[in-house]
């Protein structure tokens, strides 16, 4: 009997102590913002083949089915929109997109951004005022308005919603990446590199640069949920992602009308922009405290 005790008591030390180890692990390591990230990026590259259905044709005979979840046709796992188009489809092929759209304006944003960061930072003065001046006309300017005015001039499309989500995100890459190079070119090696006569673009690409990329993944994993978020918004206003192509925003826009007697063909796109929003800004809280020792959490 005292044997059976001992046993017992042994299983629930080891259970605790693996219980202690993944919380350990969970605060460690951003997780769970990891394991979202990866399957949106997986189903994002392999949405043809995961996708049940057309993302994009329906039959108005299988409009607004129940998901199967609830009851309704086992081929519409959450169920079909208006046009009988299936929502798990729209929203693999939606993921891609979203990815698509802030990876591409993540790039452009963050890389000349960044450059106007090093250049206000380095040459300071006027160039420094000009710039930041700049930066804070486009913080002040309202986006939205804009892109209203653009999308009647020139009509929605994918080029015009990348040109719009750039230009509004690259100033916070700039205004951080010009305080922190404030700091680094004022280090022995950057002074030593101007006395031995190297060029600007090599001291601001071989020797702030490096000092500031960490603080700029940080901006950019941020700004990768900021754009996402502002994607969706746009597109549930009409002038993001143009139809028939999937996105979030949009099939939010499409249910708006239907949310007492069709209510998951909003609901679950916006638990994807939710989620994936969620994941992004954990990770870059993750990234930021691990790259700023003094942010750290106790």
């Amino acid at each position: 009997m005292a044997d059976i005790t001992v046993s017992r008591e042994d299983q629930a030390s080891v259970r605790g102590r693996r219980v202690r180890s993944f919380i350990s692990l969970m605060r460690r390591w951003p997780v769970s913002s990891i394991v979202i990230i990866s399957l949106l990026v997986f189903t994002g590259i392999f949405a043809p083949w995961l996708a049940p259905e057309p993302e994009r044709f329906g039959e108005i005979r299988n409009s607004f089915e129940k998901p199967a979840i609830l009851g309704g046709d086992s081929r519409f796992i959450l169920g079909t929109d208006q046009l009988g188009r299936d929502i798990l489809s729209r929203i693999l092929f939606g993921a891609r997109i979203s990815l698509l759209i802030s990876v591409i304006v993540v790039v452009i944003s963050g890389t000349f951004g960044t450059v106007m960061g090093l250049i206000s930072a380095w040459y300071g003065g006027w160039v420094d005022e000009i710039i930041m001046r700049l930066v804070d006309g486009i913080n002040a300017m309202p986006i939205i308005t804009v892109a209203l005015v653009l999308a009647v001039v020139f009509g929605p499309s994918f080029g015009l919603l990348i040109f719009i989500l750039a230009i509004g995100s690259w100033p916070g890459y700039a205004r951080v990446v010009r305080g922190e190079a404030l700091v680094v070119r004022k280090l022995d090696y950057v002074a030593s590199a101007r006395i031995a006569g190297a060029s600007t673009p090599r001291i601001l690409f071989r020797h702030l640069l490096p000092g500031v990329i960490n603080v700029t993944v940080v901006v950019a994993t941020l700004s990768l949920s900021s754009v996402i978020l502002a994607e969706a918004g746009l597109s549930f206003l009409g002038i993001g992602v143009p139809a028939p192509t999937p996105s979030w925003g949009g099939m939010v826009s499409d249910g708006r009308d239907f949310l007492t007697t069709a209510w998951w063909v909003s609901v679950f796109p916006g638990i994807a922009i939710a989620v994936t929003v969620v994941a992004f800004v954990l990770l870059g809280d993750w990234l930021r405290d691990r790259f700023d020792p003094r942010l750290r959490q106790l």
